[in-house]
């Protein structure tokens, strides 16, 4: 994340958001919690991880995603460092690897287009247009936590298709209250 004063900057775009219907959909991931000033550094080395176990499992992967689990009032966060599976996947238990899913529902979606270093300010960006819109995310709040029912960036392009981070995409989604 950027500091305040370096945030502007054409380098990073968003979509202009829109509220979208979605189906359950399956993942399999591994879980990370940590500080979200280490999130840039320790989630994505759980990608490797997952990619290997799911190789050796003959196990399909879709797109890429973090879900946020929760965010602590000390500024940690529990996250799912995860891939899209097509099918339903067997996974053991007691292992790293696990199986999630998306909820089905409505949701707030909008493209960020740019580095991932000013991720948090287009999910702020899109939290604006949710108030701005009288839309209630679906999230349970605690003094010391913050759950969001779904709340995802599915990676689109990135890094590893070897493109500029200019042209990094990232699909943001929010799920949002049914009341």
């Amino acid at each position: 994340m950027r500091d305040v004063h370096e945030t502007a900057g054409s380098e990073a775009i968003l979509s202009i958001p829109s509220v979208q219907s979605f189906d359950a959909m399956a993942y399999v991931a591994i879980a990370v919690e940590c500080a979200m000033a280490e999130l840039p550094q320790k989630a994505p080395e759980a990608f490797p991880r997952l990619h290997e176990w799911c190789a050796e499992k003959g196990i399909e992967l879709g797109e890429g995603l973090f879900r946020y689990m929760h965010f602590t009032a000390d500024g940690r966060t529990l996250v799912h460092v995860a891939n899209l599976v097509e099918k339903s996947v067997s996974v053991p238990d007691g292992g790293e690897v696990f199986v999630g899913e998306l909820p089905a529902g409505n949701y707030a979606v909008a493209s960020h287009t740019g580095p991932y270093d000013v991720l948090y300010d287009s999910t702020v960006m899109l939290e604006g247009w949710l108030r701005g819109r009288r839309l209630e995310k679906d999230e349970a709040r605690a003094a010391d936590k913050f759950e969001p029912a779904c709340q995802v960036e599915i990676y689109r392009s990135g890094p590893w298709q070897n493109v500029a981070p200019s042209e990094w995409r990232t699909e943001l989604r929010m799920k949002l209250s049914d009341g």
